[in-house]
């Protein structure tokens, strides 16, 4: 008889160690028990940046976002103001993640557009888990991790300058 420690059980549960065949493989229910997983893992994690990632209602234009300088999201006070859109991924696990978009191409000087700044996207790097048919058994599924730059802001900068 095998004695596992705790720390081993619950390195085995992260890696879904025992919860594939021997090609690697997960039927319907051990990927669905795997994507319940991360997404409460993933939570976790999220959770203190709550404000920045909840897509909410708000301004549509840079105009709307100029008008409304004092509401309360960052998003929304921001010099250079966005909003969400859904990327929406059937086989990525998390399924929908909010993408940033900027609202202005400048940025809110004085309560209206400045072309002199330019608005750009603030770009993290999010680990996701892809489901994909297992080459052996199409009945079952393989998970990988994958790694996708996801816009999550927008900042104020000054335009580059080239030289020539």
């Amino acid at each position: 008889m095998h004695v596992f420690s705790l720390k081993t059980l619950s390195l085995c549960a992260w890696l879904g160690v025992g919860l594939t065949d021997s090609t690697g493989c997960l039927n319907e229910e051990q990927v669905q028990w795997r994507k319940t997983k991360y997404e409460r893992d993933r939570e976790r994690i999220v959770a203190a940046s709550r404000e920045l990632s909840v897509p909410g209602p708000g301004p549509r234009t840079c105009a709307e976002a100029a008008r409304m300088r004092f509401n309360e999201s960052v998003s929304h006070r921001s010099l250079s103001p966005w909003t969400y859109r859904e990327d929406r991924h059937e086989d990525r696990f998390p399924e929908i993640i909010p993408f940033a978009e900027c609202l202005c191409h400048g940025c809110i000087v004085g309560g209206k557009e400045d072309s002199s700044y330019n608005s750009i996207l603030v770009v993290t790097t999010q680990q996701v888990l892809i489901r994909s048919p297992c080459s052996t058994d199409k009945s079952k599924y393989a998970i990988t991790k994958d790694f996708i730059k996801v816009p999550v802001a927008c900042t104020c900068v000054h335009p580059k300058v080239t030289r020539s």
